[in-house]
């Protein structure tokens, strides 16, 4: 019984006897045998050009990949847990909120799914999983979605799975942000306040909507409000090595994830710094645990980015930029540079079909024309700079393309019916062979109710039966308030020199900016990282301000301000 004293190895231990049965279940119900003779049926020709021979190689080792990552996550998953429920036995206030927390918002959202059964799956999900299911691994919509999708269909063997991962990890996301805020504010009981943005309709729907964004989301959420703690909180880091660990290796899967977010990396060395990851022996650490760490770190941190960028698709780039130069192309530009710079652009892709549908709402000639030159990838820098001098030599027309699209995103104006939140979803035929294709593999994934299912998303659409736009729509599908509100916090916090939120809250700033320039499209999904993160840290920020009525002892008493520079030891 030794195993059970050592934690680590107890944990791999169980992962096995746990994890070796769900795999073997789900690599019956839910994937093809890695050793099918037929090739996967999106393999990315239009970025990459692997040849059978690779593929077939490529799929084994992808099978045992996952299944290895899989495992591993697992024992991380299971190392935690332990601690977690035995902190919640003993009787530990944070720890019994945080999971009551917990359960009752993933009970909401159980409810929500099984009205909305198999979830609210639209377009480019259903080809992701079914590269996923016959184990390969897709690019477009970024490789780490492929990944996440594999594994949580082998914890739980059906599409139904990836949408309940994602909501138990938001709500215990959640659980944790109302448990340690109840330590961290003045006025404990107002930390509950905090439950009130999980159940916004958008929170809601996308909890049901298994497309990278979300869980992006949840992770910058839980990296922001945990740096946050840290700051306010340092007694309550254990181990700042594994702490530093786990949030790079968190922030980088973030800021890879979607690029939007890539200015979460500024968070690295600002975690280096406040836990003093290079001073080992002044928070006695030995030398050598302090460089094995930092090398994990390292060596993370260079794979996940390495896999990152070398699976990225190079028409990803033009995406980016193909919505605002369409519409900004039917004015008159200028600019010293305008003739070079159009004749750069044109070499990548061709301005003819690009000024001839301009689109505010998205980009379909992209994909339904030859728009890309034979030879784009020889061209994308001098493509991005010109385009970068376009909109430096034009700015009042970027930004009336750029407003265009951005009051469409949150319903503001005449939005036509195919273009609102998932309405092409809810009335297109096109999307019914998805759907046939879907359930005819998946029966578990079959709606309960059809009738039900499509009066849930309209209801959390806020859309009527034709799925266009209500007096409610512009209400509850708007980030506008909570990137003002982002903006007002940031400049108070400026004012009352709270350094790290004022760090956080202008991450969250850039990263609505990058937004803001470079979505290709109306969708909602865009800002919803934003839309999430906002409202939660400022709702934090917002109730640690108001001042406690009397003097309290212990934790309750702890106010937004930063702890005692003298770091507790690790324990």
């Amino acid at each position: 019984m030794r195993i059970l004293t050592r934690p680590v190895l107890s944990s791999g231990v169980l992962a096995l006897v746990i994890g070796v049965p769900l795999i073997v279940l789900a690599s019956i119900v839910a994937f093809d045998p890695p050793f099918a003779a037929a090739l996967p049926t999106d393999l990315g020709s239009q970025d990459f050009s692997p040849s059978p021979e690779f593929i077939r190689i490529a799929r084994v080792v992808i099978w045992f990949g996952i299944r290895g990552l899989f495992l591993l996550l697992l024992a991380v998953a299971i190392y935690f847990a332990r601690p977690f429920f035995a902190k919640v036995r003993s009787g530990d206030p944070v720890y019994r909120r945080w999971l009551v927390v917990a359960l009752v918002l993933v009970g909401v959202n159980a409810i929500v799914l099984l009205l909305m059964w198999p979830g609210f799956w639209v377009y480019d999900e259903f080809y992701v999983l079914t590269d996923v299911q016959e184990n390969w691994l897709g690019t477009w919509q970024h490789i780490f979605t492929s990944v996440y999708f594999a594994v949580a269909l082998n914890l739980i063997p059906t599409p139904v799975g990836i949408v309940i991962v994602q909501f138990v990890f938001g709500s215990f996301v959640a659980g944790y942000v109302v448990a340690r805020s109840w330590s961290l504010v003045p006025r404990a009981r107002l930390a509950y306040l905090l439950v009130i943005p999980f159940l916004f309709f958008p929170v809601l729907l996308f909890n049901q909507y298994p497309i990278r964004v979300t869980m992006m989301a949840y992770i910058e959420l839980a990296v922001l409000f945990r740096v946050l703690v840290i700051h306010l909180r340092r007694d309550l880091v254990t181990d700042r090595y594994r702490e530093f660990f786990f949030l790079t290796t968190a922030i980088t899967v973030a800021a890879f994830w979607r690029s939007e977010a890539a200015f979460l990396l500024v968070l690295i060395p600002v975690l280096a710094i406040s836990l003093r990851v290079f001073r080992p022996r002044k928070v006695g650490v030995p030398a050598r645990k302090a460089v094995a760490a930092l090398i994990a770190t390292g060596l993370v941190f260079t794979g996940l980015a390495g896999v990152s960028a070398a699976t990225t698709s190079p028409r990803y780039a033009v995406t980016a930029v193909y919505n605002p130069l369409a519409v900004m192309l039917q004015g008159d530009l200028g600019g010293p540079n305008l003739e070079r710079n159009l004749a750069a652009i044109d070499r990548v892709v061709d301005l003819d079909i690009v000024k001839r549908d301009p689109n505010i709402y998205n980009i379909p000639t992209f994909f339904t024309k030859k728009v890309l030159r034979a030879d784009y990838r020889a061209h994308l820098t001098e493509f991005e700079l010109a385009y970068a001098s376009l909109v430096a030599e034009n700015p009042g027309a970027f930004l009336h393309a750029r407003m265009q699209t951005f009051l469409a995103t949150n319903a503001i104006g005449r939005v036509p019916v195919e273009r609102t939140l998932g309405g092409d979803f809810l009335i297109s035929g096109m999307a019914q062979g998805y759907i046939d294709e879907f359930e005819a593999r998946n029966p578990l994934a079959v709606p309960i109710s059809d009738d039900v299912r499509l009066a849930t998303v309209r209801a959390l659409l806020t859309v009527s039966d034709d799925a266009e736009f209500t007096s409610l729509t512009p209400v509850v599908w708007n980030v506008i308030p909570a990137v003002l509100l982002v903006i007002l916090s940031f400049v108070v916090a400026l004012i009352r020199r709270r350094w790290m939120f004022a760090t956080v809250f202008g991450l969250l700033i850039a990263q609505a900016g990058i937004t803001f320039a470079t979505a290709p499209a109306n969708f909602f999904m865009y800002y919803w990282a934003i839309y999430l993160a906002g409202w939660v840290l400022v709702g934090f920020f917002a109730i640690g301000l108001v001042r406690a009525r009397a003097p309290r002892g212990g934790d309750a008493a702890a106010d937004l301000t930063p702890a005692a520079t003298t770091p507790a030891p690790s324990r």
